[in-house]
């Protein structure tokens, strides 16, 4: 029975010998394994019991390799895998890492720790983009929630600007409210002042143009869409000059009278640091991937 931490690998090869070595080695460190003698049984398999990472050949009876590989790329293009092959050809080699193999192997391996390496880099480079992707996820639910927050907080308040802004006031997130037409700046919270770097006064009244609008006012694609937009990386400049990348909402929405831009953003640069490590990480494991396909082809 598979243990919940171990890691699931499918072995997709028509040698019984080569399989049953894959799994031996495998399972004496600690991986679950599946094991298929063709492409069209990997892939059947792969559909029941899914896989954290497939070990490919190239040449088998059925349904070969790079057919397994274009099937993969529209049913699972994230899943790690890794062509272990007889072939000597450099054609091959390059159409399945164009197919989407991760690296590429050469038959026979007399070191099983090559094999090892390849596979426990490929499952650590998985295991960062799913995290990576699972960080924009929770990122883009946070702004999410915190619009959701200010509707209801615009809903409650609106018969009463001095409380409507009171609320606005003590939001830990940047607000600022722009009219339409004459694109004049109509009220900033002190969370977004203190972003910017400069007292809200100073910008109530001002035209919106190079602060979260980049370039000319009048070609702002948020002043010229009418619609809203959530999740929007963008940069924001400060008042000594210095740019911070945001995440920003835009709501449509009147304000006293006046059609207005009612955008709520926070600032990346906290939460970008946390995933500088991650990226680090994952550059390395990018570059260790290509010398070790670049060192596989030249042998």
């Amino acid at each position: 029975m598979k243990n919940i931490e171990q890691p699931t690998i499918l072995i997709i090869d028509d040698e019984f010998m080569i399989r049953e070595s894959y799994c031996s080695y495998l399972e004496d460190m600690n991986y679950h394994v599946l094991m298929a003698e063709n492409g069209k049984e990997g892939i059947e398999l792969f559909d029941k019991e899914g896989a954290d990472l497939i070990l490919l050949d190239l040449r088998m009876p059925e349904m070969d390799g790079l057919e397994v590989l274009k099937s993969l790329k529209k049913i699972a293009p994230a899943i790690p895998t890794i062509v272990v092959s007889g072939t000597k050809s450099i054609n091959d080699a390059v159409e399945a890492l164009n197919l989407g193999a991760w690296s590429y192997l050469q038959k026979p391996i007399e070191d099983m720790s090559v094999l090892l390496h390849a596979l426990t880099s490929a499952l650590e480079k998985a295991k960062l983009i799913k995290e990576n992707k699972q960080y924009q996820e929770d990122l883009e639910k946070m702004v999410s929630q915190r619009t959701k927050e200010l509707e209801k907080a615009f809903k409650e308040a609106e018969n009463s600007k001095i409380q409507f802004e009171r609320v606005l006031d003590d939001i830990q997130t940047g607000i600022m409210i722009v009219e339409i037409a004459t694109k004049e700046i109509l009220y900033v919270n002190p969370f977004a002042a203190d972003m910017i770097g400069i007292e809200a006064h100073q910008i109530i009244g001002k035209v919106c143009s190079g602060i979260l609008c980049p370039g000319e006012t009048k070609n702002c694609p948020m002043l010229n869409q009418k619609k809203n937009m959530s999740a929007l990386e963008q940069i924001l400049t400060k008042a000594d000059g210095t740019e911070i990348p945001i995440l920003k909402t835009i709501n449509y929405t009147p304000y006293y009278g006046k059609q207005c831009l009612l955008e709520s953003f926070i600032d990346l640069t906290l939460q970008k640091k946390a995933s500088i490590e991650k990226e680090r990480l994952e550059l390395q494991l990018r570059q260790a991937q290509k010398l070790e396909s670049i060192g596989i082809l030249v042998c």
